[in-house]
């Protein structure tokens, strides 16, 4: 990979490792602000809404002033954010700060994806995103380490902390990343915006409704999992051991996951390999939870068997995650790929609304439903034809065609 995707990568990894005050903004809203549940749901739910059109603007300020500066700049934003919600003399003040946030939450994400796909090369952008998302997933782990020890000083200190590893991120990309130089392709035709395009390409939003399933059945297994580690009767603990697990699974996959892109020539293979894994590990879990529903008793049997579950759906997730990133990357023109990588994001904002109704509506019928329920969506879009992946090298139905050499296709 060139050094310049090393650098993105430290860069976000550094952002990440503060990333963990937004788990505990209900519990700071409570304790220090004096909130009910009420008002810690609106406030919550403010944060939320307002990440949709962050990754949108985060598009848009891309495509217009480059993936560098919207960078630099949403995460400055969401500092400043940070800070705002750390010294919060009021929950008015409170409500601002987690709208504030919400906004410059999402910026980061279009221009980052979208220089990866400028800095490596095609044949290699599912590999790269797979790599980036699993260092990310082990920095999240690390991250929960680094908030066990801060929060003893209070919470507002993890909003703190938080703001100045978004700082410290936004230096390494001002200093260190150099987006490359345009060429002629990357300019954008005349009358046609980049946000405009990619709302109009078909191809796109048939690829982001699928993104959207597999998204959906990613963020049930995110909620469910806590609920299931409960229903085993452990302690959090034992999640965030789960989670370290799953982390380094997902980590340790990458040299299979490059084999199984040598072999693997087209994107649709590759995706379905990926469903089929990631739903043979859901169906473990389930039945590792399934069982002490059933038996009653928990067991240290049933938290190896989740965790190789766990382990398996992360293995899944890295063959799959790359490939859909980057059909969307190679839908779009070099003018306007940070406005279709945007538009396929919201995939993650629409999951992360319907994920917690699925669980909260299957849970009651058995700890083992959301499971089940997130394996069924998997195997669905197993199950769609090949068509509607994106195909590179050929055009769209936005008259726009992908530029990935042949080799990938085969």
């Amino acid at each position: 990979m060139p050094r310049a995707f090393a650098v993105l990568v430290l860069a976000r990894c550094v952002n990440r490792l503060g990333g963990f005050s937004m788990a505990f903004l209900g519990v700071h809203l409570g304790t220090a602000l004096g909130a009910s549940l009420a008002v810690v749901g609106v406030v919550l739910a403010a944060f939320g809404l307002a990440t949709i059109p962050s990754r949108l603007l985060g598009g848009y300020l891309a495509g217009r002033f480059g993936a560098v500066p919207t960078m630099v700049a949403g995460l400055v934003g969401c500092a400043a954010a940070q800070l705002v919600l750390a010294a919060a003399p009021t929950l008015g003040w409170a409500l601002v700060g987690a709208v504030l946030l919400g906004l410059a939450f999402e910026v980061v994400e279009p221009p980052s994806q979208a220089l990866v796909a400028d800095l490596v090369d095609p044949a290699d952008l599912p590999s790269a995103y797979a790599l980036l998302w699993s260092v990310l997933a082990v920095a999240g782990v690390a991250a929960g380490g680094i908030a066990a020890v801060v929060v003893r000083a209070g919470i507002a200190w993890l909003f703190v902390v938080d703001a100045v590893t978004c700082l410290a991120c936004a230096l390494l990309v001002a200093l260190l990343l150099r987006a490359p130089a345009a060429g002629a392709e990357a300019s954008e035709p005349t009358g046609r915006g980049p946000m405009l395009a990619a709302a109009r390409d078909r191809g796109l939003l048939r690829h982001t409704a699928r993104g959207t399933v597999f998204a959906t059945a990613y963020m049930v297994v995110v909620f469910a999992l806590p609920l299931s580690v409960e229903a085993l009767r452990l302690g959090p603990s034992t999640t965030g051991v789960l989670l370290a697990v799953e982390a380094a699974a997902a980590l340790a996959a990458q040299p299979l996951v490059r084999r199984v892109r040598d072999r693997v020539r087209a994107d649709a293979t590759a995706l379905r390999l990926g469903y089929g894994v990631v739903a043979g590990g859901l169906v473990v879990a389930g039945l590792a939870v399934g069982s002490v529903g059933s038996l009653g008793t928990p067991g240290l049997e049933a938290v190896v068997v989740l965790g190789v579950g766990l382990s398996v759906v992360a293995v899944g997730s890295t063959l799959t995650l790359g490939p859909l990133q980057a059909g969307a990357a190679r839908l779009a023109p070099a003018w306007g790929r940070a406005a279709h990588l945007a538009v396929f994001g919201l995939a993650w904002g629409v999951a992360t609304t319907v994920a917690p109704g699925v669980v909260s509506t299957l849970l009651p019928h058995g700890v083992a439903w959301p499971w089940v329920a997130a394996a069924v969506l998997v195997v669905a879009l197993a199950a769609l034809p090949a068509r509607d992946e994106p195909v590179p090298g050929a055009p769209t139905p936005s008259g726009m065609t992908t530029t990935t050499p042949a080799r990938a296709t085969r």
